[in-house]
């Protein structure tokens, strides 16, 4: 209804909702470390019939480091700031994500969500380009939906390691994040190699 503001929805739930919960929030870092270092242990020692199991099981375990790193962004995670921008960036280094950039961008979209041509995550054909002609609804399903998934590669270069997309006020703290993620990439990445080997990176 358009009477209904998303105020009106939010006064309707319950106040411990909205409340943080350091304790929680520590349980759920626990049980993400542990379920990712569990998984890469499946990967290093299961026979190659299992590794998809454990790839699987892996995957789920970082993407419990997404939702922390998410809920750190949002500043839902923790009473301390210093403590969600140390936990969302350490969250976000298995995922090879620099957490500030991905912030700083997330917080545009959501003050852009459904503005089609604005929003910085959500970008989809629109109808009219869809049905404008069957060549056209053929080259949409068969090239740009198949090759979409690695065009998320190209969106998560231009936008999140191109300092010329922040604001200045923004750039120190992007190329701190920056920082973080290379050094992850040359001494994390090798050293899960090393431990576990190639099928684990």
């Amino acid at each position: 209804p358009e009477n209904v503001t998303l105020k009106d929805i939010m006064d309707t739930l319950p106040k411990e909702v909205f409340e943080i919960d350091d304790l929680k929030a520590l349980k759920s870092v626990l049980i993400s470390v542990t379920s990712y270092t569990l998984g890469l242990f499946m990967i290093a020692k299961s026979p190659w019939y299992l590794l998809p199991l454990a790839w699987a099981w892996t995957g789920t375990a970082i993407t419990g480091f997404f939702v922390i790193g998410h809920d750190c962004a949002h500043k839902s995670f923790s009473k301390n700031k210093l403590v969600e921008d140390i936990v969302g960036t350490l969250a976000f280094l298995p995922l090879v994500y620099p957490y500030e950039p991905w912030r700083f961008k997330h917080d545009r979209h959501h003050a852009k969500t459904n503005m089609l041509v604005h929003d910085t995550a959500w970008q989809p054909v629109p109808p009219e380009e869809f049905e404008s002609s069957p060549v056209m609804r053929k080259a949409i399903i068969f090239g740009y939906g198949p090759i979409r998934p690695w065009l998320s590669i190209a969106h998560w270069v231009n936008w999140h390691f191109n300092l010329k997309k922040f604001r200045a006020s923004e750039v120190n703290r992007v190329k701190i994040s920056l920082a973080c993620v290379f050094a992850f990439m040359a001494v994390g990445w090798p050293l899960i190699v090393y431990k576990v080997g190639i099928l684990g990176w």
